[in-house]
């Protein structure tokens, strides 16, 4: 009989040991469910805020649009406005140059833009 005892004891150790990781397992378990429902939560709150960023930034964008494409066409129209007025003062430059240098060359012979032949006296 005695051996029957022990077995049952043996049984019952094995048994509350069993039902000692079973519970432990159902611990971790909750533990979890609860770890993924606050992750679950702060996902839904990340995606409220993403998404209230995402509706801010495109009306921000939109407000912004006019302004910087009214800038670009002010830089452009300056930057055009100073190449124009560049050109128009080295076309200046060059025929106020061109004029004068024609009209010292007809007075001096040796310089003269032309190729002609010395005159002998």
């Amino acid at each position: 009989l005695a051996s029957g005892s022990s077995r049952l004891e043996q049984a019952k150790c094995g048994a509350e040991e069993v039902m000692h990781i079973m519970l432990k397992n159902i611990d971790r378990s909750q533990e979890r469910s609860e770890n993924l429902d606050d992750l679950m939560d702060r996902a839904n709150n990340l995606r409220n805020t993403s998404d209230i960023f995402r509706r801010t930034s495109v009306k921000v964008t939109q407000k912004t649009q006019p302004k910087t494409r009214k800038r670009k066409i002010l830089l452009i129209t300056i930057v055009v406005g100073v190449i124009a007025l560049m050109l128009t003062v080295v076309g200046i430059a060059l025929l106020s140059s061109g004029s004068s240098d024609s009209e010292k060359d007809t007075s001096d012979g040796a310089l003269a833009l032309t190729t002609t032949a010395p005159t002998k006296n």
